[in-house]
């Protein structure tokens, strides 16, 4: 995690990070991991906030990771649904990166197709990971290693007790080509496939984003919406941006998954937000100065 947001989030003010798998990530395990219907999540993020609150004393910042589009795109439905049910009555900021209601409602159009195109499997991790570099799924190959095998990728077919990110081989961002993959089968040993089908639950695409704007907007606690491209706000945003309803922030020359391609300009821009709302401390100069100049980045958006 050493090139993650959290970590250099970590090292430029006193904060704790808590990440979550929602059900159908990484290692979590439900009796239903295909049921993602939006109140169900929001009730697992309630539940378990609930559950280690008492331990947590520094500043905490949690993260809602998911495989596809913290508070990001899918994630950031749930951490409006969770803020707006106020399951969290401490709750003191919200931050939601790039996704908006209409514009993620007009992407779920295109959300089949963009999975029948998709490969099926890969023949390694490393062939995964740099697919996803080279299709700029993610565009940080550093992040990719991180986040690839948990965030939607598993060994079918055989476990280890040794943790994929350290089996990554290194020359994987060498590679010549995108791996070719074919619906044949693999060897046991070789097969990678995504961790659940997500089309079996596009009955739930809808829900996830559907009101998001007006819940977001009526949650009482300082916002920030870090966004990869001004276009995705939707009407309602734009107007409430524009009355200073919450604060904006834009990252330029990054994909979808904004705090993976650029997780240092991320960090800065959380930071930045916390410190202007007095919810954390600066922990060095060095720290202070960087802040300054991402807060100068937010107030030009």
């Amino acid at each position: 995690l050493k090139s993650s947001a959290p970590k250099y989030l970590s090292s430029l003010i006193t904060c704790t990070v808590f990440a979550i798998d929602l059900r159908g990530h990484g290692e979590t395990t439900t009796d239903d991991q295909y049921n993602l219907a939006l109140e169900v999540m929001a009730d697992d993020v309630a539940a378990v906030l609930k559950a280690y609150f008492s331990q947590i004393t520094a500043p905490w910042f949690f993260i809602l990771h998911r495989e596809y589009k913290i508070l990001f795109s899918m994630g950031g439905a749930v951490a409006v649904e969770v803020a707006n049910s106020k399951n969290i009555p401490s709750l003191a900021a919200l931050i939601v990166v790039d996704v908006a209601e209409g514009s993620a409602l007009q992407a779920l159009k295109c959300m089949q197709n963009y999975l029948l195109t998709r490969p099926k499997q890969f023949d390694s991790l490393p062939m995964a990971i740099e697919w996803s570099k080279r299709s700029s799924y993610i565009r940080n190959l550093e992040s990719a290693r991180v986040s690839m095998p948990g965030q939607g990728l598993q060994e079918n077919l055989v476990k280890s007790d040794q943790h994929p990110i350290d089996r990554i081989d290194e020359e994987a961002a060498e590679l010549e080509e995108i791996p070719q993959t074919s619906d044949t089968e693999c060897p046991e040993s070789t097969i990678y496939g995504w961790r659940i089908d997500l089309s079996k639950t596009e009955k739930y695409w809808e829900g996830w984003y559907t009101g998001m704007s007006e819940k977001f907007l009526s949650v009482s606690v300082p916002k920030l919406l870090l966004l990869a491209n001004k276009d995705n706000m939707d009407t309602a945003l734009t107007t409430a941006q524009m009355q200073g309803k919450f604060q904006m922030a834009l990252l330029t020359e990054v994909g979808h998954y904004v705090h993976e391609d650029s997780p240092e300009r991320t960090a800065e821009i959380f930071a930045s937000f916390l410190l202007r709302q007095r919810l954390a401390e600066t922990l060095n100069a060095e720290a202070k100065e960087k802040l300054f100049n991402a807060a100068v980045q937010m107030r030009t958006c």
